[in-house]
């Protein structure tokens, strides 16, 4: 091993590995459930439409989308291009920035969204929610949005 590396301890290193792959287990079983339900969603696609309609009606910008997601903005574009194919979402230009692309969710979008969202819902209270306390929950929000914070800004950086 090389010195002057500050290795983790057995601890620390037991928490980085349980954070990973808890993460890695939710994500896969949660994209598992929803596709599994025949809406025609993965965990991606069902996201993309929540970051849409949560910025409807002026549209979200296709940065936003792949920063909340974390995919590239070519991978999100390409995904959203799909969507729209299938009527899910429309794009415009921005207004303000021509420059700027605005996804904005169609009514068949917001049906799916709708039609996915109580399945969805009860997935992440079985695979997440529900094996925590009160406490941990909070513990959790605590501690994940500290690491979101660190992190937000320097991921993706070929985007940025």
């Amino acid at each position: 091993m090389t010195t002057g590396t500050n290795w983790l301890t057995d601890t620390e290193q037991t928490a980085w590995r349980a954070w990973l792959y808890s993460g890695f287990a939710a994500i896969a079983g949660i994209d598992y459930d929803l596709r599994a339900r025949r809406h025609g969603l993965d965990f991606f696609g069902y996201h993309i439409l929540v970051v849409a309609h949560e910025h409807a009606p002026h549209g979200a910008p296709i940065k936003v989308i792949a920063g909340t997601v974390m995919q590239s903005k070519q991978t999100t574009g390409q995904r959203v291009k799909k969507m729209t194919e299938q009527g899910l979402l429309t794009v415009t230009d921005g207004t303000v920035d021509k420059r700027t692309t605005l996804v904005h969710i169609t009514d068949a979008g917001r049906d799916l969204l709708a039609s996915a969202a109580p399945g969805h819902v009860a997935d992440v209270r079985r695979r997440i929610i529900d094996l925590l306390t009160s406490d941990e929950i909070e513990t959790l929000a605590q501690i994940s949005k500290k690491i979101l914070d660190a992190n937000r800004h320097t991921a993706l950086p070929a985007d940025r």
